[in-house]
């Protein structure tokens, strides 16, 4: 650092007792634990007497690991703008009521807190997997990114990248099929791996992308003349996985499932999606095929 001409003003260590989490990139560190959480200080804060576009879209927060309900407001917010409100019109009763139950959920956010350190020590490159999954609903589309890292004594499967966008308007879904939205949520897993392989380096790991869309897979799989809605997204596919294998998960089985229909939070806490899904545990797929074991519940 000196060498760079850093001034050095302060070190904090994992591990350190404190009572006051420090801010690491929107999120707060509590060092003692090691772990990353949302700050929903800002949201906690916000003027609820009058309801309006502005209002709402101030608390759709862009934090991957929340984003099947913050979701939420953008779907309300894209219900606004064919109403013809002002930014600063107040909305009608019934969309009041839905945003107020959707704040009221908000200081359970907090409640999440995922390991800053995802991989653990002297784990050698070939025990890592990237896994990605999108999936599509007539609300929204989105993308999940797992590390999947077969450490000596256990395997562990951790959230490192989401996201979620909004379905087109009513205007223009008239054309816009269930598989054209899967088919958004593949472009988008592929920008989101590209994002997350710079950032973390992880180009040489084994990477699988998963959809339970069959017909993305053939498009993405076979060379045939598609229309210029499909083929202009195949080909930046095809681009951005650069030979990463592509296989079909059933969807009940896609953690993608989640941010791309939206949920409250205590579906969300309850389903610990920021885990990964469990057969992603248990399986371990090579070539093109991939056995899912039979999941049990106690």
């Amino acid at each position: 650092m000196k060498e760079r001409m850093f001034t050095l003003r302060g070190w904090e260590l994992t591990g350190e007792s404190s009572e006051k989490p420090t801010n690491v990139l929107g999120l707060l560190w509590n060092k003692e634990e090691d772990t990353l959480y949302v700050n929903v200080d800002s949201l906690l804060s916000m003027d609820l007497s009058n309801i309006t576009k502005r209002v709402i879209l101030s608390a759709a927060h862009p934090i991957g690991i929340v984003s099947s309900f913050t979701i939420v407001p953008k779907l309300l917010l894209q219900e606004l703008w064919e109403t013809g409100l002002t930014w600063d019109d107040e909305v009608a009763e019934d969309t009041r009521m839905r945003f107020n139950q959707w704040m009221a959920e908000v200081p359970l956010i907090s409640e999440i807190k995922v390991p800053r350190w995802v991989s653990g020590a002297n784990v050698p490159d070939d025990k890592w997997s990237l896994h990605i999954f999108s999936d599509a609903s007539k609300a929204a589309y989105a993308a999940a990114v797992f590390l999947r890292v077969e450490h000596e004594s256990e395997v562990t499967v951790q959230l490192l990248a989401a996201r979620s966008r909004v379905a087109p308007t009513s205007k223009t879904k008239a054309g816009m099929t269930i598989p054209r939205l899967e088919l958004l949520a593949a472009s988008i897993a592929t920008r989101l791996y590209k994002t997350v392989a710079e950032d973390f380096k992880l180009f040489d790991v084994k990477t699988v992308f998963w959809t339970d869309a069959t017909t993305v897979l053939a498009w993405i799989r076979k060379n045939e003349p598609w229309n210029t809605f499909v083929m202009n997204r195949v080909k930046e596919i095809r681009l951005l996985y650069k030979g990463c294998q592509w296989q079909h998960v059933p969807g009940e089985l896609n953690p993608a499932d989640l941010p791309s229909r939206g949920s409250s939070m205590k579906k969300l806490i309850q389903s610990r999606w920021w885990e990964g899904p469990q057969w992603a545990i248990h399986n371990s797929c090579s070539g093109r095929q991939c056995r899912f074991k039979k999941q049990t519940h106690t």
